[in-house]
């Protein structure tokens, strides 16, 4: 996963934002937020998050070595002169090809939201310092 600094803006010194940007009046704005349960919140989908990575079970690789077809097409290959045979297991590869890139793909993007979730967190304690000197524990 990528260091939360390298994704936020620059620390606190030098860095504020505007009285009137949204948020920073939370009675006005009715907005809260917490860089602490961001922060939780992002190790919580980073603990689930690693079920879907690696070679654990339900994880795309795991999809992929147990639903791999080359079994199948070795069998059907013997069987001579069966078309039908050949196309169902050229389209069962496709389908199967298709559905672990695009599971590939959920991967990916889940653990760039959850980089997005770590940096936001690593921004909300920069305002905290920047315009009320404080970090949230």
């Amino acid at each position: 996963m990528s260091d939360p600094d390298k994704l936020s803006p620059p620390p606190a010194q030098g860095w504020h934002l505007e009285s009137d940007w949204a948020g920073l009046d939370p009675q006005r704005d009715d907005v809260t937020y917490s860089a602490s349960k961001l922060k939780k919140l992002a190790e919580q989908l980073t603990d689930e998050f690693a079920k879907f990575s690696g070679e654990k079970p339900g994880s795309v690789n795991d999809l992929d070595m147990k639903a791999n077809l080359i079994g199948l097409k070795a069998t059907v290959d013997q069987v001579k002169r069966w078309d039908g045979g050949q196309a169902f297991v050229e389209t069962v590869q496709r389908g199967h090809k298709e559905f672990t890139e695009v599971y590939r793909e959920v991967v990916e993007k889940t653990r760039i939201a959850i980089e997005l979730i770590n940096a936001g967190a690593g921004n909300y304690e920069r305002v905290d310092l920047a315009n009320l000197g404080n970090k949230e524990a």
